[in-house]
């Protein structure tokens, strides 16, 4: 049995569950979810399930995962386990910035302390990250109420290099520039969050244009001014396209 014929013969409309499996950049990543029992060994064990991701715009887009999970795991802390992937991969990216990929040794021992360094400075700074998310002092700013992103790694990285090594030329400039640049990521974030939609509206703006294009017969000879007013109408729609604001 395959797995298409396996969801059509198990699954029905009241077993698909929308769930977040995390947060992105646009907000919640939601999906539909639904989770089959499989079994293993020719019993059923409770602890292998297919797991089936189904995206909101396309329905028929799905992504499939086998789940081998203690017994009574729930398809709520399935999908958050799944989520945590993206996670995992931005501390590899963080990782390889902080030098986990530049050490240049042959030998296992040496490159086992190198990593070891880099991560010990990975926990510092995710420390001093998290003690900032927990601290109830306000941070001192000119702005008013602005609200700020937290503090990252890389952020706090930036700020101890520029504090400490060398010294800098003036705190409250640095200071103060690490609030500006975490103050103007907000109105990005949530802008990004209207992307989605921008993008339908682009794209019936240029199936408009192409349509256009296409009920045009250049098969027949024009007179010269239908070609120049055509050339004119469409210019007009391209440049409206191109300078959408999304």
């Amino acid at each position: 049995m395959t797995v298409a014929e396996a969801e059509a013969l198990l699954l029905h409309s009241q077993d698909w569950h929308r769930l977040s499996m995390s947060c992105g950049t646009k907000g919640p990543r939601l999906f539909d979810w639904a989770v089959i029992p499989i079994l293993h060994g020719w019993e059923d064990d409770g602890r292998h399930f297919l797991l089936i991701r189904r995206c909101l715009d396309d329905p028929s887009e799905k992504a499939y995962y086998f789940v081998f999970a203690p017994a009574g795991t729930t398809l709520v802390q399935m999908v958050k386990a799944i989520g945590q992937r993206w996670c995992i991969e931005e501390c590899f990216e963080t990782g390889k910035e902080m030098g986990m990929e530049d050490y240049e040794v042959r030998c296992w021992i040496a490159w086992y302390r190198h990593l070891t360094l880099v991560m010990i400075v990975m926990a510092a700074l995710a420390g001093i990250c998290a003690a900032a998310r927990t601290s109830t002092t306000e941070p001192l700013s000119n702005e008013g109420t602005c609200p700020l992103l937290p503090l990252t790694i890389p952020e706090v990285r930036h700020l101890l290099a520029h504090l400490l090594w060398p010294p800098p030329r003036s705190q409250t400039l640095l200071l103060g520039w690490s609030w500006w640049r975490r103050c103007a990521s907000v109105p990005c974030q949530l802008f990004s969050y209207e992307t989605s939609l921008c993008r339908r509206v682009r794209s019936d703006c240029q199936n408009l244009s192409f349509a256009v294009l296409r009920s045009w017969d250049f098969s027949r000879e024009k007179s010269q001014d239908h070609v120049i007013a055509f050339l004119s109408f469409a210019e007009r729609s391209f440049s409206h396209d191109q300078s959408f604001p999304c």
